[in-house]
């Protein structure tokens, strides 16, 4: 049973911390790729738009439902399909699957560790 200040703990902690560090970069770079993408940049674009939309109405202190609700759902629908074009791209990544993967092992291998310590 390892100690809490063990070895094997610690080395478990720095997988983790590198299984994480390694999943962020990909998923970055995997952000950068969408860049030169249209449809990403109409999707960002759009989503820029909505996100704006509803500052202006907060600035000028809009309290009116018909005009929040609507803005509101606009920049949700935006938000939406970014998300959607980067989960996609990102769930077709070889390397984005394999720093997900080293991750969720990591996470395990600690968690299995902790476990036995009680």
């Amino acid at each position: 049973m390892p100690a809490a200040g063990s070895p094997d703990l610690a080395r478990a902690n720095a997988e983790l911390t590198q299984a994480q560090a390694d999943l962020d970069a990909a998923q970055q770079r995997v952000r950068d790729s969408l860049a030169g993408r249209p449809d990403y940049r109409e999707a960002w674009a759009g989503k820029t738009a909505a996100e704006e939309r509803i500052d202006v109405l907060h600035a000028r202190g809009e309290s009116d439902y018909s005009k929040l609700l609507p803005a509101a759902q606009a920049a949700l629908e935006a938000r939406q399909q970014v998300t959607q074009i980067e989960n996609k791209a990102m769930a077709n990544d070889p390397q984005m699957t394999e720093a997900r993967t080293r991750l969720e092992a990591a996470v395990a291998n600690r968690s299995a560790l902790q476990a036995r310590e009680g």
